[in-house]
C-alpha cells in the first residue's frame, strides 16, 4: 500500500512511501513527515494519527498540526472538553452527512492553547494532541 502526502490547495502529491506490516500507515507518515519540508505548513492528518509521538515530530520539524480527537482518546478529549468549558466556547462547526448507509454528524471546534499557555501547560504536556493552532 502507498501512502501519499498532498498539498490541500491542488492536490499535488508531495511526497508518497510504501506503508506495510502492523502499523504501517503510522510508520509511513512519520517517514514522509521527517523526509519533506514541512517546516511552517499545518499538516491535517486522519484520527489514526492523532497521538503524542506523530504530534511532537510535527512540531519538532519546525510544523503546526490539525489534528482530529474522537473518542478512541477519551483522556485527550476530557482534557479539551474542560479546556473548553473553562475559556469559553471554541469556534465550531458541524455537519450532517447520509452515506454508507448511516447518518453521520461531525463537530469541529478549534481550541487556541497558545492563548492560554499556563492555563493548559498540563494538559498539552500530558498529551502532544491537543489540537494546535498557528500563532
Amino acid at each position: 500500500m502507498l501512502l501519499a502526502a498532498i498539498t490541500h490547495g491542488d492536490g499535488l502529491i508531495a511526497g508518497q512511501t510504501a506503508s506495510d506490516g502492523a502499523g504501517g500507515e503510522i510508520v509511513g507518515a512519520r517517514r514522509l513527515i521527517r523526509e519533506l519540508d514541512v517546516r511552517g505548513h499545518v499538516l491535517t492528518l486522519d484520527a489514526l494519527h492523532s497521538c503524542p509521538k506523530t504530534a511532537r515530530l510535527i512540531l519538532d520539524q519546525g510544523a503546526d498540526y490539525a489534528l482530529p480527537i474522537k473518542d478512541n482518546h477519551p483522556s485527550v478529549r476530557e482534557d479539551l472538553v474542560a479546556f473548553d468549558a473553562a475559556f469559553g466556547a471554541a469556534p465550531t462547526t458541524e455537519t450532517l452527512d447520509k452515506g454508507h448507509g448511516r447518518l453521520e454528524r461531525r463537530s469541529c471546534a478549534l481550541l487556541s492553547l497558545e492563548q492560554h499557555p499556563d492555563d493548559c501547560r498540563d494538559a498539552a504536556r500530558r498529551s502532544a494532541s491537543a489540537a494546535r493552532a498557528p500563532s
